[in-house]
């Protein structure tokens, strides 16, 4: 009975998905109303860390949605919105990001909730704990920790002596993991000048040593979203093709052996990994972009952006009384999404790629051609 249940609600999650695919590819033809697939939400501003790629640590935390506006804005989505990520600065700071979450898990019921941090909150995996013992056991959650460097190395690039905490804090997710198997467990690498050079090492050491479901490296740049404009961190274009091409075979290498979410998330690396090298390399727009169509951002102040790179305002869901829909069928964003898909704007983001993926027709075949193969 459970197994048939299991595969009720796979099966299930594979329709919202091609629903939701669908939705967006039509809308390109004809105007509907439809949400975008993926949606971000920072959820503070506030971090204990002080990295060198980043400068959201020297901004002033003001004007934080509160869990009741939040709770607002989730319910006014409703159950359109298949892949959510939390972000932050330090989503974990958040002292009740429980309830933020479970409020997504009740009122947006996503196929996957993606939670993107630092590792370094002591009590996380006491809240993560939570989470997953109380939200439905169909949703996937993936963590996402962001190492960047080993030992020193990382305490150096963080700006803050923390590598030890955040290792043992991965360690006690790990063994939560244990216990969900709809828990999935990355580490995400910034690419940037301090570890350009050492980075089939860094890769080689935590595919081995943590033993995360996916490892994804992407190139640091400036983001408007990270207040990192005029900080110098970024590798050369040259280093990182060399890596991006390692990274591409590593990827090949592990498909096969890998099946179910994992497969899938592997699969997404892939294609993500292979227009990275290709839109670096011709510099050009390999794909259509969708920041705005397909993926949005709200940030803590409320406003819903197009992506973190240029953070370009659509509208503000406190001038809709905290109404997600209405602000964003609204005219207003409306005329600020044309203007932003209208603009010959290409990058390696990964958030905004994936949710452009999904909408690109040989990227679809080849994924399809992949997971059965």
């Amino acid at each position: 009975m459970t197994k048939l249940k299991n595969l009720f609600y796979k099966f299930k999650n594979y329709i919202k998905i091609i629903n939701k695919i669908f939705l967006l590819k039509i809308g390109e033809i004809i105007p509907i109303k439809t949400l975008p697939y993926s949606l971000a939400i920072s959820v503070t501003n506030r971090c204990n860390l002080k990295c060198k790629t980043c400068g959201i640590w020297n901004v002033k935390n003001k004007g934080e949605l509160s869990t009741e506006e939040l709770r607002n804005v989730l319910k006014s989505i409703g159950r359109n919105i298949p892949w959510f990520t939390i972000t932050g600065g330090e989503p974990f700071l958040r002292k009740d990001l429980f309830n933020i979450i479970k409020n997504i898990c009740d009122y947006n019921s996503p196929v996957v909730i993606n939670i993107a941090t630092n590792g370094s909150v002591s009590s996380m995996h006491n809240t993560l704990e939570k989470i997953m013992g109380s939200c439905n056991k169909n949703i996937n959650f993936v963590i996402n920790f962001s190492i960047d460097e080993i030992g020193k190395k990382y305490n150096e690039i963080r700006g803050i002596n923390i590598y030890k905490e955040v290792i043992s804090n991965y360690k006690k997710v790990k063994k939560i993991k244990k216990k969900y198997p709809n828990l999935f467990l990355g580490v995400n690498i910034a690419l940037s000048k301090f570890n350009v050079n050492r980075l089939t090492y860094i890769y080689d050491f935590i595919s081995k040593n943590l033993n995360p479901d996916s490892i994804i490296v992407e190139p640091a740049t400036i983001r408007k979203a990270f207040y990192n404009e005029g900080m110098k961190f970024q590798a050369r274009k040259e280093d990182i093709l060399v890596i991006i091409d390692y990274l591409i075979k590593k990827e090949k290498e592990k498909l096969n052996k890998l099946n179910g979410f994992a497969k899938i998330i592997r699969i997404f690396r892939y294609e993500y990994y292979s227009i990275v090298l290709k839109t670096l390399k011709y510099k050009k727009k390999l794909i259509d972009c969708y920041a705005s169509t397909s993926f949005a951002e709200i940030l803590t102040s409320g406003d819903i952006i197009n992506c973190g790179l240029k953070k370009e305002i659509l509208v503000n869901v406190r001038d809709y009384n905290f109404n997600f829909k209405k602000a964003w069928y609204s005219k207003e964003a409306g005329i600020s999404r044309i203007k932003i898909k209208n603009e010959k704007c290409f990058c390696t983001m990964a958030n905004p790629i994936y949710s452009s993926m999904i909408l690109n027709n040989r990227i679809c075949l080849s994924f399809i051609k992949d997971f059965f193969k």
